[in-house]
C-alpha cells in the first residue's frame, strides 16, 4: 500500500519510477520521440526552435501556427478514432501515434505560450 502524496509533491524521475513505471516509461518514450523526430523539425543544433515546422507551415499556407498545429495533430487523432472503431492502424503502431498526441499536445502549449508572450 502506497502512502497518499501531499498536495505539494513534485515528482521526480526516481519516484515516477517506483510508483508508475509505466507512466515513466511512457512520457520517458515522448522525450526520445521530440528528440530525435526534432531534429528533422526544428531547424537542427543551430537553431533548435521546437516551433519552427509550425512557423514554416502557417507562413507557406497562409494560416496560423495554431491552425497548422492542428493539422498535424488531427493525422494522428484521426488514426487514434481508426484505431478505437476498429481495432486497427494502417501505419505507425496506435501507441506511436498516442505518443505523437502527447508530444503535440506539449507543443501546442508552447504555442499557446509564445501567443500569450509566456514562450522565447
Amino acid at each position: 500500500m502506497t502512502m497518499p502524496l501531499p498536495d505539494n509533491f513534485i515528482p521526480t524521475s526516481q519516484t515516477l519510477t517506483i510508483r508508475d513505471p509505466q507512466l515513466f516509461a511512457l512520457f520517458s518514450d515522448c522525450i526520445k520521440i521530440l528528440d530525435t523526430k526534432g531534429e528533422d523539425y526544428t531547424g537542427g543544433e543551430k537553431v533548435r526552435d521546437r516551433l519552427l515546422n509550425f512557423r514554416e507551415a502557417a507562413k507557406e499556407s497562409g494560416t496560423s501556427m495554431l491552425q497548422a498545429w492542428f493539422v498535424y495533430f488531427f493525422k494522428h487523432y484521426k488514426s487514434v478514432v481508426k484505431y478505437i472503431r476498429t481495432g486497427k492502424v494502417e501505419s505507425e503502431p496506435i501507441r506511436e501515434r498516442i505518443k505523437d498526441l502527447i508530444n503535440y499536445l506539449y507543443l501546442l502549449t508552447l504555442i499557446i505560450d509564445e501567443l500569450e508572450g509566456k514562450g522565447k
